[in-house]
């Protein structure tokens, strides 16, 4: 996605997360929408509605009567109950894609795998990894044509995604270090990504949907994904 095409709200809200992803703006950190146009460098309008989006979708809080937002303060107890709501979730969603897809879709789902493959390997562009990421997860969900699911996956997918930024392998060490600390390569999330589309172009929905369920679950078990103490 060019982000030069998106709009202004949209961009404001990509340009929040690439802050996070960098670690700009850390768990507990206050945000000012004054401060934030600024810096970014745009309108307060789109940065005022990127903010409440964001609100919406559980990466921000917002206290009512005060001043700014806050990157919330993570715990373990938190990711694992949110991670498990992805899994459901998704595992759903992933059932009903392999029995709802198109050619269309299964095209799109193995050229995004393929750009997520070549990104890896390169161990930069983290922000554009990330939002690829999303964009394989966001249309798994939109695949099970169930309105239900995909009100309910975004929150939880930009939720999670705060645990996966700040203390996730990828997002914190550079390439070579990431390679040396996770051997379990057959666990990559682009290669468990590809097997989630095959399942799904099968057909084999009950397949699908152990694969994203598992995947989900991955991130924590496999991907040595642990809280920091505060």
């Amino acid at each position: 996605m060019e982000r030069k095409k998106l709009k202004a709200d949209e961009k404001a809200f990509h340009m929040v997360i690439d802050r996070i992803i960098a670690h700009r703006i850390r768990p507990g950190d206050k945000i000012y929408e004054p401060d934030l146009a600024e810096g970014l460098q745009l309108s307060r309008t789109p940065v005022r509605h990127a903010l409440s989006r964001l609100v919406a979708e559980g990466v921000l809080e917002k206290t009512r009567g005060k001043r700014g937002y806050t990157l919330p303060i993570l715990t373990q107890q938190d990711m694992e109950d949110v991670f498990d709501v992805r899994s459901c979730l998704e595992g759903k969603a992933a059932y009903l894609a392999a029995q709802r897809r198109s050619s269309e879709d299964l095209s799109y789902l193995r050229e995004l795998n393929e750009r997520e493959r070549s990104l890896y390997h390169l161990g930069q562009r983290k922000e554009e990894y990330a939002e690829i990421n999303e964009l394989f997860h966001s249309k798994i969900v939109d695949m099970s044509r169930n309105g239900y699911i995909s009100r309910y996956f975004r929150q939880a997918y930009w939720r999670s995604s705060l645990y996966t930024f700040h203390f996730g392998l990828f997002y914190n060490t550079d390439m070579m270090a990431f390679e040396q600390s996770f051997s379990d390569k057959g666990h990559r999330t682009y290669r468990e990504h590809r097997k989630i589309i095959d399942a799904v172009d099968s057909g084999d929905s009950s397949l699908a949907r152990e694969l994203m369920e598992d995947h989900i679950h991955n991130t924590i078990r496999r991907r040595g994904l642990q809280v920091s103490p505060h």
